[in-house]
């Protein structure tokens, strides 16, 4: 079967599956009555509270709390959820969150891949297979709704990169901000991709080389001041050489709560090895011209998620 289908002939089909995929990826969040995660009760809790400072119900919550109005990352999901309890549950506030996280990931990677290909893929549907991802599990809805922003944000700068008006660029810099205030991991992982991509796309054409990282420019300071100002806490095991490529090699991203995945996951990275050195060849010998930044940003995904959310790191200054 030809991966790769004309849009005329796949447009019912790929809208009746996505339909299909969605409801049986949705179906078990709203079937029961909790979703079980690490950090997700704490994140309804503070939407709960965050909701008190407006509405003054209960009324001794704000004695307790201060309101701290610092534009920081990772609180998107806080705002999100307490708006909501405005008018539903705290139970369903959190429902809702979690299909809003189902359905955009597959969508960014349905946008992503459409935006770089230009074609209908059937490879679209690997969103859904890593929609129940490991953050996800340990409660990082924030990183969550993060990864989506991420692949809106690159397929964006790749679909419109040729000719950016006045009104991409507002629409690039909305989802760059959303990317921040989900999540300063996502962000500074998006940073680098993009600065890599908006190179060696334009390194040709200097005038527009130097308009668009200027554009750049900007979240790049945001970036590394951030880092700068709160990158701090003890040293850990987590930036040992010895843990960074057990992860990598073990795709612990995508691992759930045991290691019982690993004969999924193991042979998963030797297929990726394997596109990656064919690629690399291709490269060389046909002198095809590939998009080299994906290679950067695909093995970023692998690494950095965890490793850089220890608790005494980065993250830390982002709660």
């Amino acid at each position: 079967m030809d991966t790769i289908i004309e849009h005329t002939r796949y447009s019912r089909q790929m809208i009746v599956l996505f339909v299909f995929l969605f409801a049986l990826e949705i179906c078990p969040i709203w079937f029961f009555t909790f979703f079980p995660s690490h950090d997700g009760p704490s994140h309804v809790h503070n939407a709960y509270v965050l909701k008190t400072f407006f509405t003054g119900t209960p009324p001794r919550i704000a004695e307790y709390y201060k309101l701290n109005a610092f534009p920081f990352p990772n609180w998107s999901s806080h705002p999100f959820m307490g708006t909501l309890m405005l008018v539903v549950s705290p139970e369903t506030a959190h429902k809702i969150l979690l299909t809003v996280i189902l359905t955009l990931f597959p969508i960014s990677i349905f946008y992503f891949l459409e935006s770089v290909t230009k074609r209908k893929s059937i490879y679209v549907i690997v969103g859904f297979l890593f929609n129940y991802h490991f953050m996800l599990h340990y409660g990082f809805y924030n990183f969550s709704l993060s990864a989506p922003f991420y692949f809106f944000s690159l397929g964006y700068y790749w679909k419109h990169k040729e000719r950016f008006t006045v009104r991409n660029t507002v629409i690039l810099t909305t989802l760059l901000l959303a990317t921040y205030f989900c999540h300063m991991i996502t962000f500074t992982i998006l940073m680098c991709s993009l600065t890599l991509l908006v190179i060696t796309t334009q390194y040709r054409k200097p005038a527009r080389l130097l308009i668009h990282l200027a554009g750049v420019a900007p979240f790049l300071v945001v970036m590394v001041a951030f880092i700068l100002q709160f990158s701090y806490g003890e040293p850990r095991a987590y930036f040992a050489k010895k843990h960074w490529l057990r992860y990598f090699f073990d795709i612990g991203s995508l691992v759930y709560y045991t290691d019982a995945h690993f004969f999924i996951t193991r042979p998963l990275v030797l297929v990726g090895f394997v596109v990656f050195f064919i690629t690399v060849f291709q490269i060389i010998f046909k002198k095809n011209r590939p998009n080299r930044g994906g290679i950067f940003w695909q093995l970023l995904f692998f690494w950095h998620p965890f490793i850089l959310s220890s608790p005494g790191s980065l993250q830390a200054a982002c709660y």
